[in-house]
């Protein structure tokens, strides 16, 4: 349903679909999320640890770069 569907409707009656729209879209996201969160998990787990030190280290380099430039003056 959308929302103009319940344009007419006033008062609890109004404030109870709209609760209930979003009870139901809640339920059928919370499957989802549960899904997409495994997969995530499983694709993350799937990045040798080996990269994901590449990773720290870069992230690491970038961050004390950027923080030496805003010291000195040198990053708008």
């Amino acid at each position: 349903m959308t929302a103009a569907r319940h344009d007419n409707i006033e008062g609890p009656a109004k404030v109870h679909a709209g609760h209930s729209r979003r009870a139901l879209g809640a339920a059928a996201g919370a499957d989802m999320a549960k899904d997409v969160a495994a997969g995530m998990q499983a694709w993350l787990a799937a990045i040798p640890s080996e990269l994901w030190q590449v990773f720290g280290v870069c992230f690491s380099v970038y961050g004390v770069t950027r923080t030496v430039e805003k010291v000195r003056g040198v990053a708008r």
